[in-house]
């Protein structure tokens, strides 16, 4: 019989609110022409709600098809049979069939079932909180990171409580491969989900499922959203493409590289340097590498792109790093980048006799000077020169100086390295 708590997880449970189907399985070989179903408190009195009367069939029902498959007896209990949802101790109820109605002695021809209990419950629901406030031109929610919490909304009115629940995400094309998924998550106060990883100009789907404590099944269904960040657009030697299975496809085929030329022959390489399996180029002044479009693709740095460099100085330089050509519009554009106002410190010394005029000094450290078009940004530095090694990220909007103290004796080869700052 259904609806019953022996029947399994979630068998016992109905909405009073709406009009219910009761069913039975009758077996035996004569017809059922009448039934009647009766509702009770399940408490000590057993106290009666709904009593249908003795209702006669139209045509007798065969519990069994021609084919010999067994075929369930329904009938309809209406939401004005006074079942409420929420009565703590749920409900019983009895079927009373007759395959012979003598409507003069109602107690004959009959057969009469076991009592069945039930639970009457409010339908729970489960939605996704607003992704968010910001939408698409088609109407969709736009997420703005590459990660984002969602957050599942559950509510039952007689707080029948969440026993797990389940998150799925995919692609909107693509809902039979998700691109994540957790759960089943049992006994967790907040039904969330936290995925790191969304790709801008992407459309996605996601879903929350749960299970009540009664064991009903709710879903919030599918709902879409697009992600739209900030991306920048680098020029690689390794090309990465996230796959349908949800993994990275590595391309290592479009290499792509700019042979520096040297103004003279005043350069030479020194390794193991900035570190150990490293080797920079050491630069005199008044040489210079340049770098131009060559066979293999052109120098195209976007405007809103950024360029990293690594080096050390031993003195003041007018130009670190210069990089000249147009924009998008044609017009000219260059950047600079510059050290000025270093001044070496003086420190006693056993050979030197002392003097009123000459006596010991800190120096003064300088700084980084980025020109952009006539703008300029200005970046002090904490270590003195030449014991910094430098990376400087520039942008057509400033630049971020890292420090880290550095000696390198080309006497004897030795590099010695300290903590790393920033600015």
């Amino acid at each position: 019989m259904s609806p019953s708590t022996s029947g399994g997880t979630g068998a016992g449970v109905i909405d009073a609110t709406v009009d219910n189907t009761f069913s039975a399985v009758v077996k035996g070989d004569s017809p059922v022409v009448a039934y009647r179903i009766g509702i009770f408190k399940n408490n000590a009195t057993s106290d009666l709600v709904y009593n249908s009367g003795v209702i006669q069939l139209s045509t007798p029902f065969y519990g069994t098809s021609p084919a010999g498959k067994t075929i369930p007896f329904t009938y309809t209990v209406p939401s004005t049979s006074g079942v409420t949802n929420g009565y703590t101790y749920g409900y019983k109820y009895i079927l009373t069939l007759w395959w012979e109605l003598d409507t003069t002695d109602y107690t004959t021809g009959c057969v009469q079932s076991f009592e069945s209990v039930f639970y009457a419950r409010s339908a729970p629901t489960l939605s996704i909180a607003t992704i968010s406030t910001s939408v698409s031109a088609s109407g969709l929610p736009i997420v703005s990171s590459r990660s984002h919490t969602f957050e599942g909304q559950y509510y039952q009115s007689n707080n029948v409580g969440v026993a797990w629940f389940s998150w799925t995400l995919a692609t909107k094309n693509n809902l039979s491969s998700p691109v994540a998924s957790i759960g089943p998550v049992y006994s967790c106060p907040k039904i969330e989900f936290e995925y790191d990883g969304l790709m801008s100009g992407t459309d996605y789907c996601i879903k929350v499922d749960a299970r009540t404590q009664d064991g009903i099944e709710v879903s919030s269904g599918w709902v879409d959203f697009t992600v739209s960040y900030g991306t920048v657009t680098i020029q690689s030697a390794v090309e990465v493409e996230q796959t349908p299975e949800n993994g990275l496809l590595i391309d290592f085929g479009n290499i792509k590289y700019i042979e520096g030329a040297p103004s003279s022959n005043n350069w030479r390489f020194i390794k193991p340097c900035p570190s150990e399996g490293h080797t920079c180029v050491e630069i005199d002044s008044g040489t210079n590498i340049v770098f131009t479009s060559s066979e293999h693709f052109d120098v195209d740095i976007p405007v809103g792109g950024e360029i990293v460099t690594s080096f050390y100085l031993s003195a003041d330089s007018s130009e670190i790093l210069y990089a000249s050509g147009t924009d998008d519009a044609g017009n000219d554009y260059y950047l600079r980048l510059s050290f000025s106002g270093h001044t070496d410190g003086l420190k006693p010394s056993k050979t030197l006799v002392p003097s009123k005029s000459l006596v010991p000094s800190a120096g003064i450290r300088g700084g980084f000077t980025l020109d952009v078009n006539g703008t300029k940004y200005y970046k002090a530095i904490s270590i003195p020169l030449p014991c910094a090694w430098f990376v400087a990220c520039i942008r057509s909007t400033g630049l971020t100086i890292y420090e880290n103290r550095f000696t390198f004796d080309k006497s004897d080869m030795t590099i010695i390295e300290g903590a790393t700052y920033g600015n």
